[in-house]
């Protein structure tokens, strides 16, 4: 006894729980540890975290519940709210694949719609081009946010080559203009006009996608002499 009243630090030092200060103000966190004996680092740390408000305590190093030794350093986890996503501009993009990174990795709700707001004057030949965005480039959002991706509600279609109003000219100045690659080629074929088109690989009324390719036969004047080697009947 004589040496404990005389070398006081070899005495003991008594173990304490850490409490519960999860959902508290920093501040309130901080006069509950001091309370119990503990010391509280000044360095408080922010993490994200889906249930506990922004500036609440989130959790403690070492971990609430444990028995440490009185006066122990303990370090303060403050909540900076929902994880928050930063909208960027998806415009001229693929709605498909932007919708699929929005949902699995950030945790957003993002649709693709058809915009009512659609350019009737312009013409589109991407079905999944994004046009327009809601919310705008910019804004933060959380976890579980709506995100609408607007794509084109007025959408172009092949036409019918073969109606005797398009000539060859016509049809590589129609797929320069989308984006299509043509792929000429010329057939003799009995009873039809020389230049006069026979038929397409992309029938009409399907839609038009930049970068696709469309087979274009042409007719030839025709010999009885020549062999129809690809009959088109």
């Amino acid at each position: 006894i004589i040496i404990f009243f005389l070398y006081p630090s070899l005495a003991k030092v008594p173990n304490v729980v850490i409490p519960d200060v999860k959902g508290m103000s920093v501040i309130e966190a901080e006069k509950a540890l001091h309370k119990q004996g503990f010391e509280v680092a000044k360095d408080v740390e922010t993490v994200s975290d889906e249930e506990i408000e922004k500036g609440l305590v989130v959790k403690t190093y070492p971990n609430i519940g444990r028995e440490v030794k009185k006066g122990t350093e303990i370090k303060l986890y403050e909540s900076g709210g929902k994880m928050a996503y930063t909208i960027t501009n998806y415009v001229g993009k693929n709605c498909i694949e932007i919708k699929t990174i929005l949902n699995t990795k950030y945790g957003l709700n993002a649709t693709c719609e058809p915009d009512p707001e659609t350019d009737e004057t312009k013409e589109y030949n991407d079905t999944q081009t994004i046009i327009r965005q809601t919310p705008p480039e910019g804004t933060e959002v959380a976890k579980g946010t709506n995100v609408t991706l607007y794509i084109p509600n007025n959408i172009i279609k092949y036409p019918d080559f073969t109606d005797g109003s398009w000539t060859e000219s016509d049809i590589k100045d129609y797929c320069k203009k989308y984006g299509l690659t043509l792929d000429l080629k010329y057939k003799e074929k009995a009873g039809l006009q020389d230049g006069q088109i026979i038929s397409q690989s992309r029938a009409s009324g399907t839609v038009v996608t930049a970068g696709a390719t469309i087979t274009i036969y042409v007719a030839t004047t025709y010999t009885d002499d020549n062999t129809d080697t690809a009959n088109l009947d």
